[in-house]
Parts: C-alpha cells; sequence; structure tokens
C-alpha cells in the first residue's frame, strides 16, 4: 500500500522585499547561506531573483538531508563586489564549508526594484542528451524524466538509480556560479553481479535437462561424430572462467567472456561409452533493464 500525504510547498514570488531588503550584495550572500545552513528553504529563496520551474525538491525535508550530510559553515566575504552597483549589478566574492569542501565561488547579483536578488541561488541539474543508464537516474528519490530538470539548493545530492542492479556516484554541486558540471557514474552493483552470473548460469543450466548432443537452447553443443545422439548426459558447467565488463550506460548491458567447459558422458555409435568434456568460448552481452537479466549476443 502507498500512502500519499499532501504537502504544501510555498515558493515566494521574489518581488519587493521578499527577501535581501536593504542589505547590500555581501550581505544579501550571507543572509542567504545563513538561511541554507538554518534549514530556511523559503527564506533562501527568497534571495533568488527568478523562480524556479518546479520547487519539489527544494523544501526543508530535502534542506535537511543536505546539510545533515554536509553542514554549512565558515561563510567568509572576500570581496564585496559592488563595482557595478550603479548599474544594478553585483558580484561576490565568498567562501564557504560544505561539510569538509571548501566551496570558493562567485555570486552575481542583480537589483531588483532596489533590492539585491541572487542570479543563480539554485542549482539546476538538467541532462541534455541522457543515456539509458541516466534515465534510471533519482536524485533524493525523485526519478528523471527525460525533458525534465532537477532543481537544488547547494550542497549535498543524494543519487541513485530506479534500477535495482546499478549504484550511481556524482560529485555534489556546491556554489557554481552559473555554471554547473553533473556528469554521474553507473556501475553494476554487487546485486547485478549475482543476477547476471544467475543468468548466465541458467542459461547453461538447459543444457543439464536434455541427452541431445546439441540440446535446444542450450550455448553448447558437443561435436563428436562418435557420440550416440540421445545418450548424452551433461554435467554442471564450469562457469569460472567468465568475466564481466564494466557496465555500459549507453545501453545498460555488460558484456561477458571467457571459456566454459562441461563434463559430459555418452554412448558410442560403435558400442561401449565415452566421456570429455563440452568447450565453449563465450562472447555475451547481458542487459540488465529486465529483471532478471536477459542474455543478448
Amino acid at each position: 500500500m502507498i500512502a500519499l500525504v499532501a504537502a504544501f510547498v510555498v515558493v515566494p514570488r521574489f518581488t519587493g522585499d521578499a527577501g535581501g531588503g536593504d542589505l547590500s550584495a555581501s550581505e544579501t550572500v550571507t543572509a542567504y547561506l545563513e538561511a541554507l545552513s538554518s534549514g530556511d528553504a523559503e527564506k533562501a529563496l527568497s534571495y533568488s531573483k527568478s523562480e524556479p520551474a518546479n520547487a519539489d525538491l527544494l523544501t526543508n525535508d530535502i534542506l535537511a538531508q543536505q546539510i545533515a550530510k554536509m553542514p554549512i559553515s565558515d561563510i567568509r566575504i572576500l570581496d564585496g563586489g559592488e563595482e557595478l552597483a550603479g548599474i544594478g549589478m553585483g558580484s561576490v566574492k565568498v567562501a564557504v564549508k560544505f561539510g569538509e569542501q571548501l566551496s570558493d565561488s562567485t555570486v552575481r547579483l542583480s537589483k531588483v526594484e532596489e533590492t539585491w536578488k541572487i542570479d543563480e541561488a539554485i542549482n539546476k541539474i538538467e541532462i541534455t542528451s541522457p543515456s539509458a543508464a541516466d534515465e534510471t537516474l533519482t536524485i533524493f528519490g525523485k526519478e528523471f524524466k527525460k525533458g525534465e530538470s532537477f532543481y537544488v539548493f547547494p550542497g549535498f545530492v543524494d543519487v541513485g538509480s530506479s534500477n535495482e542492479y546499478i549504484d550511481v556516484a556524482a560529485e555534489s554541486p556546491l556554489l557554481t556560479g552559473g555554471y554547473l558540471s553533473f556528469a554521474p557514474t553507473y556501475t553494476l552493483n554487487d546485486d547485478g553481479v549475482e543476477a547476471v552470473s544467475a543468468t548466465m548460469a541458467d542459461a547453461f543450466a538447459v543444457c543439464e535437462k536434455s541427452n541431445l548432443l546439441d540440446p535446444p537452447g542450450c550455448p553448447v553443443k558437443l561435436n563428436n561424430y562418435r557420440a550416440l545422439d540421445g545418450t548424452v548426459t551433461w554435467g554442471k558447467a564450469d562457469l569460472s572462467q567468465l568475466s564481466l565488463s564494466e557496465l555500459s550506460e549507453y545501453d545498460m548491458t555488460v558484456r561477458v567472456t571467457g571459456n566454459v567447459t562441461i563434463p559430459v558422458s555418452y554412448q558410442l555409435r560403435d558400442g561401449g561409452t565415452d566421456s570429455g568434456t563440452a568447450e565453449s568460448i563465450v562472447f555475451n552481452t547481458v542487459d540488465v533493464t529486465t529483471s532478471p537479466p536477459t542474455i543478448g549476443r
């Protein structure tokens, strides 16, 4: 059962004295960072020049998660940056710590009805040409939708994947000064390795159910003209020599390569029995967009 809880997110309209007031440019930047540090999302948003397209991740709850991981501290103004105040522009250089990471950035501001507002108070995360892996991306549990952007405050960003077999890592964007680099990386996790291995094992287990030289659905066949078809006993495949490549982010596949050997015994056409091994050189791709994964070519 999924419980739906109604929540109201208040987004200021960023006009008049909603934030900033009679503050200088540097005081506005300091007040903004202090609002973030105290977990007050609405107040922090009030210092922004523009309203975000959506505020799903600009809430007190998300901000609390961010500052729990990367507390904001040691705010220092390095340059007040009001040389162009006469034409309504400011450029404040500030140093601030997010957790143990020091951010040294230039924050640009503009005058809006005589009140300083921060041009880029919110980090916009967008993926313009998403790979198959990107399309599984989640940020604070919110799933990525093609063509959609995420809006988050500077600081810790919780990344994940809607695919159970994938782990995601990304550097958390801090104060960006208008330029944001966000490049998540995707890797096959332990559950994914286990699932791919199980898929390969299941494929070769099909052989054990047959007594034919060329079992239907089996990735290997016994090439021995002396063997009598219909009398073959297939043993358990040795998959220990198989190796898995890194995940292809483009199409969410893993390449499986190596040698597989299977013990076999069989009757001979001219009487008697014999035994040996059937060998297969594996070069397959396994698609991890399905559960369980499926073998391609």
